[in-house]
């Protein structure tokens, strides 16, 4: 996508390749994982999900605090093991 704003074409330093379905708020965090074909993706909607790049498709449930709705801001990867980084309440 590209916009003209006083003359001058902007255009975005990333191009999407795909969109992929899921989360209900906004994506906040993107880890790609050693394979290069799973990612880990964390939002504001409180949950973070695994996800197939071939086959495009999540792998298993989202993982979700079952407190009050908490938004997942970042995350870590550490040993294989994910760390949610920081969270927050809305």
């Amino acid at each position: 996508m590209s916009c003209t704003a006083a003359g001058m074409k902007v255009t975005p330093a990333v191009t999407p390749r795909k969109t992929t379905r899921g989360h209900t708020g906004r994506v906040e965090g993107v880890a790609h994982l050693p394979s290069g074909q799973h990612i880990i993706t964390c939002s504001n909607d409180g949950s973070l999900r695994l996800r197939d790049l071939e086959r495009d498709a999540q792998i298993g449930n989202e993982w979700q605090d079952d407190r009050d709705e908490v938004a997942v801001r970042t995350m870590r990867l550490s040993l294989g093991r994910l760390l949610p980084a920081e969270a927050r309440t809305e």
